[in-house]
């Protein structure tokens, strides 16, 4: 709790608003019972009808479709003689006066603004008012009850106090995944991760929560039913500012166990996802309300394959099945519990190849991963190398789907290609099938799929991150011929 401002201030700060909201809910209820026009949201999130694919499909709500704005009934303006005006509710300007001579507690609810001229910050009316119409509103939609429930407001008004006051706001971050449906509601990856479906009022919530400049087309940032939740952290609250400052800076959020967590997901299962959404859980707090959604906060940022933008929620999506999930887990944790580098930089170049709208760019990034995994300081021909050593990879994996004979066929296609690129020259295009013992395969797919194969195989033998146990392994199996 902030030092400056006391405990009995804040429940004398309690007490006032106490009377002056409960008035306001009940003159609230009696215009209503009159039958007396009330405002709705304007562009309230709405859910339609799922995509084919089981996608999620959201719009806005226009007009009449959203629920009741019960602070469109209140007024700070004497002319309108049909609305209630906040003035007019008991105790209205003792709490205003409460607030003028405690400007600590008036700054951090964010209820004043400075005077250039003066160098003094005034209390505003109108950020006074919205703050009693916020309380209104949501206590109706919360509990409508006919009779005040003093319990229920203080729940209430202490998740706000927690917002303004105390110094470390907690949360849970979430993000959803994008373009995968999931044969379970639930799945914990560890004590502090885990895979939760959104339920309809999260996702309305969420829905919103779209940053300006980010690029994220609206239908994409719908499309996801489960998200990936992070457990137990902890926002600094050094000012009312400062909160929002936070909340939308990519920056602040934990983004190396997030790209983990999707390295992992598309290492288990080769699917296409991403994210469109950081998301931020309050945990017993809130700032703003919108009717009786919960508290969502966040920023958009634009982690998803390009063609999600081109009608990606009409096209066939993948279920991720238990055993998937299992596997993906498995992934996450062999990946937390790794400290090497060139793991860690191998997963970063990973994550790339699926999110790069050039795909020469991804086949550079899937060999560039290779080569840090698969080379060494050694001399000899870079090639050569790297598809000995790939081959060993497959063999250790047991990945029966591609023989010794198809690695050295198909290597040398693929670095032909890359060679082509940073040579200048114009290369084949990369959705090029390679011909391979049991199926043709673009090279793109095939070399990211390589980079998959060994990414999975070294986190589950991690001997063989040391090269030379790779060669002795080479070594033995020419032996044993």
């Amino acid at each position: 709790m902030d030092s400056k401002i006391s405990g009995d201030l804040i429940k004398e700060f309690y007490r006032l608003t106490n009377i002056v909201v409960r008035d306001g809910i009940n003159k609230a209820l009696e215009y209503k019972l009159s039958k007396k026009y009330i405002s709705t949201y304007y562009k309230f999130p709405k859910k339609n009808t799922d995509f084919p694919n089981g996608m999620p499909h959201f719009s806005s709500a226009i007009f009449t479709e959203g629920p009741a704005d019960y602070k469109s009934i209140f007024t700070s303006s004497t002319d309108d003689i049909n609305k209630i005006q906040y003035n007019t509710l008991s105790n209205y300007e003792e709490l205003k006066m409460f607030l003028l001579n405690n400007t600590d507690i008036a700054f951090k609810i964010d209820l004043t603004i400075k005077d250039k001229e003066e160098n003094v910050f005034q209390l505003k009316d109108y950020l006074f008012n919205s703050f009693l119409g916020s309380l209104i509103d949501r206590y109706l939609h919360m509990y409508n009850n006919e009779i005040f429930d003093e319990k229920e407001f203080e729940e209430m008004f202490v998740e706000k106090c927690i917002r303004y006051f105390e110094e470390k706001l907690s949360v849970d971050i979430a993000v959803p995944i994008l373009m995968l449906n999931f044969e379970i509601d639930n799945y914990q990856i560890n004590k502090n991760v885990s895979i939760v479906k959104m339920n309809d009022e999260f996702q309305l919530a969420r829905i919103d929560v779209n940053s300006y400049g980010s690029g994220v087309h609206d239908t994409v940032l719908g499309c996801a039913t489960h998200m990936v939740v992070f457990k137990n952290y902890e926002i600094k609250n050094e000012s009312f500012e400062s909160f929002y400052n936070t909340i939308h800076e990519e920056s602040a959020y934990p983004n190396d166990l997030i790209n983990h967590f999707f390295a992992s997901l598309r290492l288990a299962t080769g699917f296409d996802t991403g994210y469109a959404q950081l998301l931020c859980i309050p945990k017993n707090w809130a700032d703003r309300y919108t009717a009786f959604l919960p508290p969502v906060y966040g920023t958009s940022v634009r982690a998803y394959p390009q063609y999600f933008d081109k009608y990606g929620w009409l096209k066939q999506t993948h279920c991720l099945t238990a055993e998937q999930l299992k596997l993906i887990a498995n992934a996450f944790n062999k990946i937390l519990s790794n400290d090497k580098n060139k793991l860690q930089i191998a997963i970063n170049r990973f994550n790339r190849c699926y999110l790069r709208d050039n795909q020469e760019d991804s086949i550079l990034d899937a060999i560039i991963a290779l080569e840090i995994l698969l080379s060494d300081d050694d001399k000899g021909e870079l090639t050569y190398k790297i598809t000995s050593r790939m081959a060993a990879i497959v063999s250790i994996g047991n990945y029966g789907e591609y023989t010794p004979l198809d690695i050295h066929k198909s290597m040398s296609k693929i670095y032909k290609y890359r060679s082509d690129i940073v040579h200048g020259r114009v290369p084949k295009k990369a959705n090029e099938l390679i011909a391979l013992e049991k199926s043709s395969i673009p090279v793109i797919e095939l070399a990211i799929d390589y980079l998959r194969i060994v990414i999975k195989t070294l986190l589950e033998h991690t001997e063989y991150f040391d090269i030379k146990q790779i060669d002795y392994y080479i070594v033995q199996s020419l032996g044993q011929k």
